[in-house]
């Protein structure tokens, strides 16, 4: 949980959370190197479906992107 203060509420009665998925960047050269800071005043975003996309830090998260994979390889070859 990201805020303890949020522990006995229910999460469908919270606000959206959204977190970088690292899938691309495209950055001014010369705002870049003058601030060093890849998310910055005019930062937009994508929001990227969670079927499409998966953080991996834990041997589970592995096993569900393996899991994504395989289902959109079957996809592609149907």
């Amino acid at each position: 949980m990201r805020n303890p203060k949020y522990v006995n509420k229910m999460s469908q009665n919270l606000k959206d959370y959204y977190f970088d998925s690292g899938q691309f960047f495209w950055v001014n050269i010369d705002s870049f190197l003058k601030s060093k800071k890849i998310i910055g005043k005019k930062t937009g975003s994508i929001i990227l479906p969670n079927i499409i996309c998966q953080d991996i830090n834990t041997y589970e998260d592995l096993e569900q992107a393996k899991i994504k994979y395989s289902y959109f390889k079957s996809l592609k070859n149907n």
